[in-house]
């Protein structure tokens, strides 16, 4: 009995020990050599932890004798077992895509991305799911499976990103005249946006009351204003532009003809 408890004893120190400083010490210099971001650490340090506390735990059943009880209570649990299995099939799809999250990393905590129809900020990137902060203040669940299988739009993974507004003129406007007003206020000085790549202003469509301009800019994140306020912005010079060249932006219109008068009596009655 006394060497079956000092065995016990040195059985739970050794797991402690080995999980506090091997597998964590070896999880840190890893990550640290691969650069691999902090929150990604700590799951994979619990799923050693895990697989070091269930062999020590298995150790203990053979020092106290109880492998085979287990044994017999794990198949007499069998069917038990796979009820529960199909139970938390989804579960273990959740873990099994986090831990593919974790090493494939497409955004990490405090990146703003959108998932289907939820975007906003990553709160927190957990083995089972994924916290989202929404553009709108909520608080988001996603779980991971869903995450990992679904289509992420990852807006702060690069510094800089293109945007593009859509300008309709009215069809008497000289369109030179405006492709210049569109390019000044392009280059406007309290417009922060890059000038390299260069802004593309270029000719879309003919739509039923207006032909369409497609403007095409990039900005970076750097110059601390939203990307949404930073379009009105160029929409406001754009539109300042347009009225100092007398550049009409049209209304929705629909030109009605009459044929009565190309019409016979005949035809009339």
């Amino acid at each position: 009995m006394l060497y079956r408890i000092i065995y016990s004893v040195i059985t739970v120190v050794a797991a402690w020990a080995i999980k506090r400083w091997v597998a964590d010490e070896l999880i840190n210099k890893f990550t640290i050599k691969l650069k691999v971001e902090p929150h990604t650490a700590t799951p994979i340090k619990k799923i050693f932890a895990v697989v070091i506390y269930l062999i020590a735990f298995f150790l203990l059943l053979g020092v106290w004798g109880l492998q085979g009880t287990l044994t017999g209570v794990l198949a007499g649990a069998g069917i038990a077992g796979i009820v529960i299995g199909l139970a938390i099939r989804d579960i273990a799809s959740d873990l099994l895509a986090g831990i593919i999250l974790f090493f494939d990393h497409p955004f990490k905590i405090g990146d703003a991305i959108v998932l289907g129809d939820v975007g906003g900020q990553v709160l927190d990137i957990g083995l089972r799911s994924t916290k989202i902060k929404t553009w709108d203040g909520v608080f988001v669940t996603l779980p991971n499976n869903k995450v990992y299988s679904g289509i992420v739009k990852n807006y702060t993974k690069y510094d800089r990103r293109r945007l593009e507004i859509v300008v309709g003129v009215d069809y008497d406007s000289n369109l030179d005249t405006v492709q210049e007003a569109i390019t000044r206020a392009l280059n406007r000085e309290d417009v922060p946006i890059l000038k390299d790549p260069a802004p593309i202003v270029a000719l879309e469509n003919l739509s039923a009351s207006s032909i369409d301009f497609k403007v095409l800019f990039w900005y970076s994140y750097d110059v601390g204003m939203p990307w949404i306020t930073l379009r009105g912005k160029l929409i406001q010079v754009i539109v300042e532009e347009f009225k100092r060249e007398n550049i009409t932006i049209p209304f929705p219109q629909v030109t009605i003809s009459s044929r009565m008068d190309s019409m016979s009596p005949k035809e009339i009655i």
